[in-house]
């Protein structure tokens, strides 16, 4: 756990702050996405741990990339009118951050520390299903020791016990592009060295021809000794230099 962690979320977006990033010389393609942040600090604020909203420009079809905080970061969004563009159906009988919880359609995570799921947690009884999204050891971890009928109620659809099926476990291949349920994106997962056995997970997110990276937590190469980040980076930089990478969101502690 961090005692503190400063996010930066840079994106070109639709609904508010637009900025661009890396882009290339001349007007960036067609694209791009939105981003509501429901956390962005770590360590002793259990009202704003890491967790944001991301989805393409246009659609109200959310991913949570990691899930530290849910509904205390929905409640503010909604106080502020960040999530003015989520079409609530008016007989829904839920007020908007409960109804915006239930349609975050999948949560990508990056690792299985408490100030990256706790939301996640805490809010799966009132949770709608989807699917969770991540690496085996990030979702092993998830089955073994949290959703497992002694830390809390097993809902997912592996483990110990009774199966309560709301979470269906979707185990990303490093490297490899995979579909998001629910959305029009896909995700490619990186692995990042940060603390054994569970290493954490960089996830670029793809809607047409824009991409988004997001960065769990991580540190310098210089530190870990792996090489991990040098890898992602030389995944990413011919977006970076066509201007399709239209958002980067990196911790810095």
């Amino acid at each position: 756990m961090q005692t503190l962690s400063l996010w930066i979320g840079v994106a070109l977006l639709a609904l508010a702050g637009a900025v661009a990033l890396l882009a290339a010389q001349g007007e960036p393609p067609d694209g791009g996405f939105v981003t509501v942040v429901l956390g962005a600090a770590g360590g002793l604020q259990e009202d704003n741990l890491t967790a944001y909203l991301l989805a393409p420009k246009g659609s109200g079809d959310f991913v949570s990339l990691d899930a530290g905080t849910l509904l205390a970061g929905l409640e503010v969004a909604a106080a502020r009118g960040s999530l003015r563009d989520l079409r609530r159906p008016p007989d829904s009988g839920m007020r908007l951050p409960g109804w915006a919880l239930r349609n975050i359609r999948a949560y990508l995570i990056s690792h299985p520390h408490l100030d990256h799921v706790a939301g996640l947690v805490l809010n799966a009884p009132d949770d709608a299903a989807k699917p969770i999204l991540g690496t085996a050891a990030t979702l092993d971890a998830l089955r073994d020791h949290v959703f497992n009928w002694t830390l809390w109620p097993n809902f997912g659809n592996e483990g110990e016990g009774f199966l309560l099926n709301k979470y269906a476990y979707t185990r990303l291949e490093p490297g490899v592009e995979t579909a998001i349920a629910g959305t029009t994106m896909t995700v490619e997962a990186h692995t990042l060295s940060h603390s054994a056995p569970y290493p954490s997970t960089a996830f670029l997110v793809r809607s047409g021809e824009a991409y988004a990276l997001f960065f769990g937590d991580t540190g310098p190469d210089a530190v870990e000794g792996e090489g991990r980040l040098a890898r992602v980076w030389a995944r990413v930089a011919p977006l970076a230099r066509e201007g399709t990478l239209r958002g980067l969101f990196l911790e810095v502690s």
